[in-house]
């Protein structure tokens, strides 16, 4: 017996109701459950879809709740949506997962759209003391635990700065500047996951961006704004989660009973997985080879971040024909690297390339001196060196981290003049991007008519997700004043452990989004140990089974390990027809 609730009223099937229902693994596609069409009589089921099939309704897409038992089991839970209507009849497709997530994220929704909510400006104290005690840091500093963004100071241009903070000279309190029109929110990424999730009525469940180092990314901007969503680029909802998931190497899986969102790693889908034992094999048709170019992911191919011209200099990201042809050393520590470049002659040392764990260093001469410099922290993962594309190109990428003199301050009107007491050297990020987010709120109409005034929506937009790593934690930074020496406590951001600061007196969490394997914290290390099933042989085998088994299964066919790709069933009115159809990739 086959039910089909819409909008929690029973529809009346048509006797002769016979459609496909298909039911994809998001572990190979971000689709999930949907039905082939389903059409039903008018006007039998009025109560649930009214006048829709009148010619005077105006017809827009409609999305109903829906659910389907097909002899007891409910095979989806999820929407209709109504894709045509005439005077006799209403056509709906079923979804449900994955499925449903989509058509209600549809391609016409963009984040930097959605209302995320907004963060509150910094405290700003008042009264004859105007600094803060350090202890409030987490109001503005705190991790991602205790608040959703931060506010920490953010140049545009490499020179422009925003979220400036005033340090005491002296002592470790702090003070925010009033100058509110240059604030401009940085909320976390997990932050920016929960508020889209939460948008669209779905609840959090497992998410491994929680459960690793990548917890601690924000998101580098320049945009003057307190709004979450003005901080990230134009993106629809679909291309946000495809970004995700490439960059983290996780897959989204919707739970249609529970509504929940589950950012699962790649490497545990099947970890767990039990076996479905298929005995009673009807045919296996021929297969076709898939197109393996075509194929090419983060876990194949070679991947390469898309950085903004600021961030791509040449120094963090060599051109691989100079790797190439550079007179390459490799060492297996660093202090014989240093040894090795200091024996060498001034005339030498601009030929030298030198490579030791994954770090690239070179000769740099800034006019006066010779020193060693970092380089190509930002290089390509390459799988395939005769290849000389980038197959995955990552659109969350890496901030540009400068060292800039925050300075130290005796008091607030010393900072307004810029008195700065004594230099401190701190990271900063500079974005790529810099708006000042609703100001067409009010817009002239002579001045946007004259070229004075620019439309929002006639600018260019943000198109990447530029991240840095914040853990709220403090550093020590020693600060030596006419021969006083006194350690001070500040929060800096950073993309690599490795960009401590002048006299700092602690070392960075070991964490990296270089592309370089640089440890167990590090991007590169993740890239290449995420482990996905890969096949250009698809097997296409029918069966006989009363449900439809679970897609994250280890299926055994033959005697022989699969995994499914697709399931297809096919319903009428009366049953699920017990003979089924799937896609598998062979495991061994």
């Amino acid at each position: 017996m086959t039910t089909l609730i819409i909008s929690n009223k029973p529809v009346l099937l048509p006797s002769d109701l016979e459609t496909t229902l298909c039911f994809e693994n998001p572990y190979f596609t971000r689709t999930s459950n949907y039905s082939l069409e389903v059409t039903l009589p008018m006007p039998a089921n009025y109560g649930i879809f009214g006048h829709i099939h009148r010619q005077d309704v105006k017809k827009e897409k409609v999305i109903l709740t829906a659910k389907l038992i097909v002899d007891g089991r409910v095979l989806m839970n999820g929407s209709a949506v109504v894709i045509a209507v005439d005077d006799t009849s209403v056509t709906v497709q079923l979804m449900s997962g994955n499925a449903e997530f989509n058509i209600l994220t549809n391609d016409d929704i963009y984040i930097d759209q959605l209302d995320l909510g907004e963060v509150s400006y910094p405290p700003f104290p008042q009264g004859a003391d105007i600094n803060f005690p350090f202890e409030d840091k987490v109001k503005i500093y705190g991790p991602v635990d205790s608040v959703t963004s931060v506010w920490l100071p953010v140049l545009y241009n490499d020179e422009d700065l925003y979220n400036d903070v005033v340090f005491d000279f002296g002592t470790n309190k702090f003070c925010t500047t009033d100058r509110r029109i240059r604030y401009c929110v940085q909320p976390y990424l997990l932050t920016v996951v929960r508020k889209i999730i939460e948008y669209f009525g779905y609840k959090e469940g497992e998410n491994y961006l929680d459960q690793c180092w990548m917890r601690n990314l924000y998101v580098v901007s320049a945009v003057q704004t307190r709004k979450i969503s003005g901080a990230l680029p134009h993106w629809t909802v679909s291309q946000f989660f495809d970004e995700l998931e490439k960059f983290c190497g996780i897959i989204t899986v919707v739970d249609e009973l529970t509504k929940t969102i589950n950012l699962v790693d790649i490497n545990t889908y099947y970890s767990t997985s039990e076996y479905e034992y298929i005995d009673n094999v009807l045919r296996e048709f021929d297969t076709d080879i898939e197109d393996e170019s075509e194929g090419k992911d983060v876990t194949t191919g070679n991947v390469g971040y898309q950085l903004p011209s600021g961030t791509d200099d040449g120094y963090w990201r060599l051109d691989r024909d100079l790797v190439g042809v550079a007179s390459k050393t490799e060492f297996d520590n660093y202090q014989k690297l240093e040894s090795y470049y200091n024996a060498l002659s001034d005339a030498n040392k601009k030929y030298a390339l030198l490579i030791c764990d994954e770090r690239y260093y070179i000769n740099y001469n800034d006019g006066n001196t010779n020193k060693l410099r970092e380089v190509n922290l930002y290089a390509d993962l390459i799988r395939d060196a005769g290849n000389e594309d980038v197959d995955v190109e990552l659109k969350i990428v890496p901030a540009k981290i400068l060292q800039y003199n925050i300075g130290l301050y005796m008091n607030y009107p010393n900072y307004l003049t810029n008195n700065k007491m004594w230099p401190l050297v701190l990271n900063v990020p500079s974005a790529s991007f810099h708006t000042e987010l609703g100001k067409e709120d009010k817009v002239s109409i002579q001045d946007v008519i004259e070229g004075n005034q620019e439309l929002q929506t006639n600018r260019d937009r943000k198109d990447i997700i530029e991240l840095a790593i914040y853990t709220g934690e403090l550093h020590p930074v020693e600060v030596n004043y006419k021969g006083q020496l006194a350690t001070y406590h500040y929060p800096f951001s950073f993309t690599d452990y490795k960009q401590t600061v002048p006299n700092q007196k602690d070392t960075l969490p070991k964490c990296s989004l270089s592309l370089n394997n640089l440890g167990d914290g590090s991007m590169g290390h993740r890239m290449r140990n995420i482990r996905a099933i890969h096949s250009n042989v698809p097997y296409t085998i029918q069966f006989e089974k009363k449900w439809i088994p679970k897609l994250n299964r280890i299926y055994v066919i033959n005697n022989k390990r699969y995994v499914a790709k697709k399931i297809e069933a096919q319903m009428t009115s009366r049953e699920l027809v017990p003979i089924l159809k799937g896609t598998f990739y062979r495991l061994d």
